[in-house]
């Protein structure tokens, strides 16, 4: 027994410098896998749902149903809601309220009520913005009925309004 403790302090001896190189190895390897593990699509995708609750939050959910309502468009059936989060990106999707199937938005409504509540979702975002910058509307009616022509020439009025003020 003795023989063999001698023999494996002098392995240990002769060897010294690899395993110490092996365990310093050993200790990179360690850093490097927490610091990947820390960089992992899903701790950033939960961390982007957080800060997405933030920015898409009921202030702007509800200036998009305060928009969809100003544009005259409060009869159609729809809301924002989180769609997913995959690989560090959220996704937020307008559905249909009350669905009893998936049905997507642009499946069902019509150009013009498509048009409309997009429309309603690009207001509910920079309406509430201290934006000095203009935005330039390329025929913003076209797809409209009338009344919805209308109540769209009424909202951007009032918008100009604001800006000159």
């Amino acid at each position: 027994a003795q023989i063999f403790d001698l023999e494996a302090r002098k392995w240990l001896f002769d060897n010294k410098n690899d395993i110490i190189n092996a365990q310093k190895d050993i200790l990179k390897i360690e850093k490097i896998t927490a610091a990947i593990k820390l960089c992992r699509s899903n701790k950033l995708s939960s961390k982007n749902s957080e800060l997405s609750a933030l920015l898409v939050s009921q202030q702007f959910i509800d200036n998009f149903q305060k928009e969809l309502n100003l544009l005259g468009a409060r009869n159609i059936g729809v809301h924002i809601e989180k769609s997913k989060t995959s690989k560090g990106k959220v996704y937020h999707a307008i559905r249909l309220k009350d669905a009893k199937i998936n049905s997507k938005v642009e499946s069902v409504l019509s150009e013009g009520e498509f048009r409309i509540v997009s429309l309603a979702a690009f207001l509910a975002d920079v309406s509430e913005k201290a934006l000095n910058a203009p935005f330039i509307f390329d025929d913003p009616i076209s797809s409209l009925d009338v009344d919805y022509e209308e109540k769209t020439i009424e909202r951007i009025i009032e918008l100009s309004k604001n800006i000159l003020t």
